[in-house]
């Protein structure tokens, strides 16, 4: 079974928002890894653990995945959501769907709010993880 064609269609979708660029970026990764078997533990979208697993089967890469995996867990967890309580929580590095809620600046009163430069970092670092997936592909096997 492959991913492919929604792997692509998620990235070839225009967005002028860092939010739905950093969203459509994991997405399409989290589907890229789930091909190659990669397991995204419990929340079923812990891209950090996935890419900590994809290091271990290529130590070649391992440093450079890792320091992807830990900005991505800062970055994630710069996010503030709408808990389904109503009050504002940080977005769990594993379980990434959850920025669908994120409170942005200016529409909270103050409180609870991310950044925009929150939602810049992600995306930044979402297109540098993806970058660097592109750029091994033919190592990981891996279809992005």
């Amino acid at each position: 079974m492959s991913y492919k064609t929604n792997i692509l269609a998620f990235l070839q979708i225009e967005t002028y928002h860092p939010l739905l660029e950093s969203y459509h970026i994991l997405i399409a990764i989290e589907l890229a890894l789930k091909d190659l078997g990669i397991q995204s533990g419990n929340s079923g979208h812990n891209i950090p653990s996935m890419l900590a697993q994809t290091a271990q089967q290529h130590p070649a890469l391992a440093a450079r995945l890792h320091a992807h995996q830990a900005r991505l867990q800062t970055d994630l967890t710069q996010i503030i959501c709408n808990h389904k309580n109503g009050q504002p929580v940080a977005v769990q590095h594993k379980n990434y769907p959850n920025v669908r809620y994120t409170r942005f600046a200016g529409d909270w009163n103050g409180v609870g709010e991310t950044s925009a430069q929150s939602l810049t970092n992600l995306a930044q670092t979402c297109n540098s993880l993806l970058m660097e997936l592109r750029a091994h592909k033919a190592i990981l096997g891996i279809q992005i």
